[in-house]
């Protein structure tokens, strides 16, 4: 028993564990403290093709009232599904030609929603309450003072022409001066009332009278697990290679003393290779046991993961190799806690503080996660492939410069003679 509790690996086990806590808790929850604030940098387009005084009142009404940026464009279908799949914008809301003489002449309008739905968990649950209330705000607009004031003036000189001829028709039949001139005197009166009958009349039907429809691009299936399959598979890919990565630091500071730092280096290099084509084969198999995807999507998602296993792996180099192997997990848990959060799978990139949206923009992480949204679901993976190409080559370079400094010691240390390669 007290063989145990003199070696150090015991209390190093129980280091670990505290390591891990410390990290999720102080890496991690901070990273929901711009909640629910945040949500106030999302992007609201609404898409105004009718380009009337009216439709301009109801933008800024939306403007004033949606705790989100709004933004009024009359740009093409194309350009907004765009924004859209690039994630610049949350949500289009488009206002037809003819939206405010459908108003006019008594007749229900139509919006359309555009959303991309292949997005992290809080994006899509944002949008249907977006939806919701847009619909909403729109409705109230329709039946408020103002619009009842704005359909007022437009049915004004039908209005008047109506309530003229009928008092033309009346006035054959008077031939009393006075009585004439007293009937002229109240037209205007009449006129007005009947305007803001017919005003009313309108916006209260309107408030219940209108047809939105949601068109979604890149649609994603409705089971919750497509929508969490491209957080897990990547998060479970991280993890297992910021393992190995620890795993063989330990091994090439054990080999450098048998096969030279050089050859034990370029081993290490080989062995990260190989782990990325043969990893992504396995997880993505399992992935399509689980969810339904077509033999293209099954390829790309290879090829992505191919180099997303590189960039996680050159990623955690940096720290292994500048920290030791081990100790490097009081630098890679942290980071791996702040991705999860920065990663894309449950908050958009948009709502958090810069310091995360930083964290998401040079680690692995939010790349994998939406480089998967967009091969299962849609969208470009471009910028992403780049992205994480850049993380290899500074990871390779770090990693090297790392290795040719330092671990110059004549003596095969305590973490190299837990594995030793003879």
């Amino acid at each position: 028993m007290n063989k145990w509790f003199k070696h150090p690996i015991a209390y190093f086990a129980i280091g670990v564990a505290i390591i891990c806590g410390l990290a999720f808790l102080g890496a991690a929850l901070p990273g929901f403290g711009n909640m629910p604030n945040g949500t106030k940098n999302m992007q609201i387009v609404v898409v105004d093709y009718d380009q009337s005084t009216g439709s301009k009142t109801m933008t800024k009404g939306l403007k004033d009232n949606l705790p989100f940026k709004v933004k009024r464009t009359d740009s093409k279908l194309a350009s907004i599904k765009s924004q859209l799949t690039n994630r610049s914008a949350a949500l289009a809301v488009v206002l037809p030609k003819n939206f405010i003489k459908d108003v006019k002449q008594q007749k229900t309008p139509h919006i359309k929603f555009y959303v991309n739905d292949s997005n992290g968990m809080l994006q899509n649950s944002l949008n249907r309450s977006i939806i919701s209330q847009i619909e909403t705000k729109i409705k109230d607009n329709l039946t408020s003072q103002k619009t009842t004031g704005m359909i007022a003036s437009l049915i004004a000189p039908n209005v008047a022409k109506q309530v003229q001829v009928r008092a033309q028709k009346q006035a054959r039949n008077i031939t009393n001066p006075a009585q004439l001139a007293g009937m002229r005197k109240l037209m205007p009166k009449q006129i007005q009332l009947q305007v803001q009958k017919q005003a009313s009349k309108m916006a209260q039907r309107l408030g219940g009278g209108l047809i939105a429809k949601t068109v979604h691009i890149n649609k994603m299936p409705s089971s919750y697990k497509y929508q969490m399959a491209p957080m897990f598979l990547n998060l479970g890919t991280y993890l297992g290679v910021m393992i190995m990565t620890i795993i063989l630091t330990m091994m090439f500071m054990s080999a450098r003393f048998s096969m030279g730092k050089v050859k034990a280096y370029f081993a290490y290099q080989v062995t990260g290779i190989l782990a990325s084509i043969i990893v992504p084969f396995f997880t993505i198999g399992l992935l399509r046991a689980l969810i339904n995807f077509s033999g293209t999507t099954f390829w790309a998602l290879v090829g992505t993961q191919m180099l997303f296993v590189f960039a996680a792996f050159e990623f955690s180099s940096i720290f292994t190799f500048l920290c030791g192997s081990i100790p490097s997990m009081i630098i890679l848990l942290p980071l791996m806690a702040m991705q999860v959060v920065a990663g894309g799978g449950i908050l958009p990139r948009v709502v958090l503080n810069n310091f995360y949206q930083n964290i998401s923009k040079v680690t692995p992480m939010y790349q994998g996660i939406t480089n998967s949204f967009n091969v299962l679901y849609g969208g470009s993976i471009d910028p992403y492939i780049q992205s994480l190409g850049w993380i290899a080559v500074v990871g390779i370079i770090c990693s090297m410069l790392f290795a040719w400094i330092g671990y110059r010691q004549k003596h095969i240390g305590v973490f190299a003679s837990i594995m030793q390669v003879n």
